[in-house]
């Protein structure tokens, strides 16, 4: 069967974000993406020690350094993708920890506000003074670091809202379920069984109305498009067989990374 990989080098004009907590990212891997150019490992990390191995696992953070190191010696362009959680937020905008990032060879920054999909997590939601901070804090790391900065929603709102369910980008679950995106884990369709090309023609993620309803000026009446099931995830919001999820942009690649 064929990898994720090797469909991306087919399609050397659309970037894919590999996210990944690191654990399967070994040598062969990182071998085969150095002649991939569209390919962007993305590592999920939650901020320092505590806080990424109090919500991934004792031991992740100090493999995801390694991963970054083994990246870094590879010439890999890759990313970090943090969580901005109400616990976390001092961490993850903290100019010290993003300072050793970049040092450590990260180029792209994604902060994601945390959005509950799950009854009990209510309290990780950033508070209205947090939310408020972000784009000054964000237009200040852009002015200070050589790297790339996406917040999520904040630079939403200058695109006119959501660019999920393929306005911008679609999401590809671990298991291969189609999704708007990874705080709308509902799905009827799974790229094993349709193509790509297909399936975003097809069902929910093609007429979601999660766009509107994320926009600044939401349609009246709008409602979020979760018609299909519910997609495979473990307890705590993740994959179940957590380890490669892709954001698959909805727009052909001008230029290279």
């Amino acid at each position: 069967m064929r990898s994720i990989v090797d469909i991306a080098r087919e399609h050397p004009r659309v970037i894919f974000l590999l996210i990944t907590n690191g654990l399967l990212l070994d040598e062969a891997l990182i071998a085969k993406l150095t002649r991939l150019r569209n390919v962007v490992p993305v590592l999920s990390i939650e901020g320092n020690q505590a806080e990424t191995d109090e919500r991934r696992g004792r031991g992740v953070h100090d493999r995801l350094r390694e991963k970054m190191e083994q990246l870094r010696q590879a010439g890999i362009f890759f990313s970090l993708s943090m969580t901005v959680t109400r616990s976390n937020f001092e961490t993850v905008t903290d100019t010290e920890f993003l300072e050793n990032a970049v040092q450590a060879g990260c180029k792209l920054f994604f902060h994601m506000e945390y959005t509950p999909i799950r009854a009990g997590t209510e309290e990780w939601v950033i508070t209205d003074e947090q939310r408020e901070s972000m784009k000054e804090l964000v237009a200040s790391f852009r002015a200070r670091f050589p790297a790339l900065f996406i917040a999520v929603p904040w630079d939403e709102e200058e695109q006119g809202g959501c660019l999920a369910s393929g306005r911008g980008f679609v999401h590809i679950s671990a298991t291969g379920d189609l999704e708007p995106c990874p705080f709308a884990p509902y799905s009827d369709t799974n790229i094993l069984a349709v193509p790509l090309r297909d399936a975003r023609a097809h069902g929910s993620c093609g007429s979601c109305g999660r766009i509107m309803v994320c926009s600044p000026k939401p349609r009246a009446g709008a409602r979020c498009g979760r018609t299909g099931k519910r997609s495979r995830r473990s307890s705590r919001g993740r994959p179940a067989d957590a380890f490669l999820s892709f954001f698959v942009p909805c727009y052909p690649l001008h230029g290279a990374i």
